[in-house]
């Protein structure tokens, strides 16, 4: 379904998280038994894999790795080349500039 991209990926950190061998894309997380820990510990492990800042908050709004997916595709950009941008150090509040190299390399 569209805006079910991430779900697969956090439905897998819901499994790790609550310790259960799998979990559906419409499984809740409380129900899971997940509780404030396991939330804490969940939005850090989504937002590393995601680079996104949440709050474990989150959680009572998206509480399926569904719901979650979307959340979070909506705040990800999909663009292929995302993961060939290198933030560039000191370069927070600065406008952005892209830089591509010749064909060649040099």
């Amino acid at each position: 379904m569209p805006g079910d991209g991430p779900a697969h990926a956090i439905a897998g950190i819901f499994a790790t998280e609550l310790g259960v061998p799998a979990v559906g894309f419409d499984d809740n997380f409380f129900d899971l038994g997940g509780d404030s820990l396991m939330a804490e510990t969940l939005a850090l492990a989504v937002q590393k894999r995601f680079g996104v800042k949440l709050q474990t908050s989150v959680l009572l709004e998206a509480q399926t790795p569904r719901e979650f997916g979307r959340l979070i595709a909506s705040l990800v950009p999909e663009h292929p080349a995302r993961e060939l941008i290198v933030p560039v150090s000191g370069s927070v509040g600065q406008e952005p500039i892209a830089m591509i190299h010749g064909i060649t390399g040099s």
